[in-house]
């Protein structure tokens, strides 16, 4: 069984929906100079652990070229679509959702 830590994430929430990567990361067209800048910066802002993202197949959020983005902040992804429904997998397709996320739990 699993139990969702609401106080952590509670503790958490300015820092989780402060998260912007555009304001938090150089510009990859900066010099060369800052390169390794740009290197440490993205790799401290990684997250090693597992992250299950469930996308709406009907949903422009996340797009197939934002993929290589997603890997480079989490590593240890995992992303599965839902068909014919949009971003809000949870409310158009709860049966769905919550059968993919007791796989991906229980796995």
């Amino acid at each position: 069984r699993w139990k969702i830590y609401w106080e952590g994430i509670v503790q958490e929430l300015d820092s989780i929906a402060g998260f912007d990567v555009h304001d938090r990361v150089m510009d990859d067209s900066a010099s060369d100079d800052a390169t390794e800048i740009i290197h440490q910066q993205k790799h401290d802002m990684q997250y090693e652990g597992d992250v299950f993202f469930i996308h709406g197949g009907a949903s422009r959020f996340v797009r197939h070229s934002y993929i290589s983005t997603i890997a480079s902040f989490f590593p240890n992804h995992m992303l599965t679509t839902i068909r014919g429904v949009g971003h809000w997998v949870h409310a158009e397709a709860p049966d769905d959702t919550i059968a993919l996320l007791k796989k991906y739990l229980d796995r």
